[in-house]
């Protein structure tokens, strides 16, 4: 494990020389202030985080930092400041990058996404809502092409390649102020510290980096809001999932308002959802296998690993699960080779 971590002062040269280039194209001056570089990762993670970093340092300077007269005009430096600052967080590597730029245009992205057809022009959207679409595939607000930008081929690769490392992407912008994107992502992909939870008969591994915290049973509140039970937890409200559900396994107890069971906290692209299990087992350090070409159709299943016992545990990808249509979470699986009858007759997951 030691001989597979480097620092991640080896990828700055190549992205402090990637600003200067999009200086150059665009006409623009910045600085780029970067903070964190002895924090040691992964040397995949590394070698595969760098061209999302290129992409979003490129943005910065072309989408959000101004052109020097115009930021004198604002009251700004005119050389553009843009920070990149590398952080642990428990098991994770957090990568952050802000700039002092114009921000993102609320109005131009929404113009933009109606002239599409991703939005009606009577849907109200939040100003995070409005910056997600940004993430959409082919999504440009550029009314031409250039050297830098303008193909549509932008954030939704970034997005893409960060949640096929298993991290996350999130983003906020203020007007006038600049924007800020947030990547979390595990130290390593040889390794990932895992949750077992029990639901029904079967065992799952949850990734620790999705989860917020663990609630005992009984430790919450719970309220009915419309046709919907939700947890109150300190002054928060959280919408109550349960992981039975979301797997679409048989036999499952109902959520109720005297719910006894144990609540996960995980973290998705749109806050915090808790999750019900049958029961909590566990905490491991486990390798993961991708699924590869052995079984298909699965989604929401970041991969598996073999337990001690010899017993194989799919970890989950609660962030994508959730985002699923209930119906559509984990449909029929089928092994290649495997006859029909066998994969119908454990409806859920079938390796």
């Amino acid at each position: 494990m030691t001989t597979r971590m480097v620092p991640v002062s080896t990828i700055i040269s190549k992205l402090q020389r990637n600003i200067r280039q999009t200086c150059r194209m665009t006409g623009k001056k910045s600085d780029l202030e970067v903070s964190g570089t002895d924090i040691m990762m992964d040397s995949d993670v590394l070698s595969n985080l760098a061209d999302p970093l290129q992409h979003i340092l490129r943005n910065a300077v072309d989408h959000g930092i101004e052109i020097p007269d115009e930021r004198v005009l604002l009251g700004k430096p005119e050389s553009g400041q843009i920070k990149l600052s590398f952080y642990r967080e428990g098991n994770n590597i957090v990568v952050c990058c802000q700039d002092d730029g114009q921000g993102l245009n609320y109005t131009n992205i929404r113009y933009t996404a109606i002239q599409r057809g991703l939005i009606t022009e009577n849907k109200e959207l939040t100003e995070q809502d409005l910056a997600r679409l940004i993430l959409t595939s082919g999504f440009s607000t550029k009314s031409g092409v250039t050297q830098v930008s303008g193909r549509g081929v932008g954030m939704d690769v970034v997005h893409t390649n960060i949640r096929q490392m298993k991290g996350t992407l999130d983003l906020s912008s203020e007007t006038g102020k600049g924007t800020t994107i947030l990547i979390k992502l595990p130290m390593t992909l040889v390794t990932v510290h895992v949750l077992l939870v029990r639901v029904g008969t079967r065992q799952f591994g949850i990734q620790t980096n999705h989860l917020e915290q663990v609630i005992a049973p009984g430790a919450g509140e719970f309220y009915r809001v419309g046709e919907e039970i939700t947890l109150k937890k300190g002054k928060n409200l959280y919408a109550l999932k349960s992981l039975a559900k979301l797997l679409n396994m048989p036999d499952t107890a109902e959520i109720t308002e005297e719910e006894n069971r144990p609540i996960i906290l995980v973290h998705e692209e749109t806050g915090i959802t808790a999750v019900l299990v049958d029961e909590l087992l566990d905490t491991h350090d486990l390798v993961m296998k991708t699924m590869g070409n052995y079984v298909t159709n699965i989604r929401g299943v970041a991969g598996a690993s073999i337990l001690g016992d010899g017993s194989l545990v799919p970890l989950l990808d609660l962030p994508e699960l959730l985002r699923l249509p209930i119906q559509a979470a984990m449909p029929l699986a089928t092994a290649k080779g495997q006859p029909e009858n066998v994969a119908r007759a454990t409806p859920h997951i079938m390796i």
